[in-house]
């Protein structure tokens, strides 16, 4: 599992990133079983989750994705009003975190895009493929595979970098 903690110039800087698109950092504690934060990068909201995404925890990424897509929405930027729900660090996601990945993208319509980034042969990646939800929803490795994404917008790829 990857690391979420961040120093606080990292925080500092999601933070301010954040507001510009009405988020600020999400819960990070690290006795969850799935922690989520959220920010916003050239006019695109990212909810980032690291854990497990199962029954139980699947209501914590849903308000997480909800509030994103509201602030988006709202701020209505040129960029465009895109989900970004990066599993990367998503070690496990049973049904119910399928169930919900589709549910948002279609629910959403209208209001926003929802787009994935999964890690290359990681459970989640195999479950989305297997469920042919990528045939419906942008899925890259990186920020700079999704359709759109500015190749520096995003920030490297791996949140150690990021500091």
């Amino acid at each position: 599992m990857r690391d979420m903690d961040d120093d606080s110039t990292d925080a500092a800087r999601r933070t301010d990133t954040g507001d510009a698109v009405g988020l600020g950092p999400g819960n990070e504690d690290e006795d969850l079983p799935l922690r989520v934060r959220t920010y916003g990068r050239a006019g695109r909201a990212f909810v980032e989750a690291a854990g497990d995404v199962d029954l139980d925890t699947a209501g914590r990424l849903r308000d997480a994705l909800t509030g994103a897509c509201e602030a988006v929405s709202a701020a209505d930027t040129p960029a465009g009003r895109t989900v970004v729900v990066d599993l990367r660090g998503v070690e496990f996601m049973d049904s119910a975190g399928m169930a919900l990945l589709v549910r948002v993208s279609t629910e959403f319509l209208g209001r926003c895009t929802v787009a994935l980034i999964v890690a290359e042969n990681s459970q989640p990646a195999y479950v989305v493929g297997l469920c042919g939800l990528d045939r419906f929803v942008p899925v890259g490795h990186s920020p700079e595979e999704l359709p759109g994404e500015p190749s520096t917008a995003a920030g490297p790829a791996d949140p150690a970098e990021r500091e």
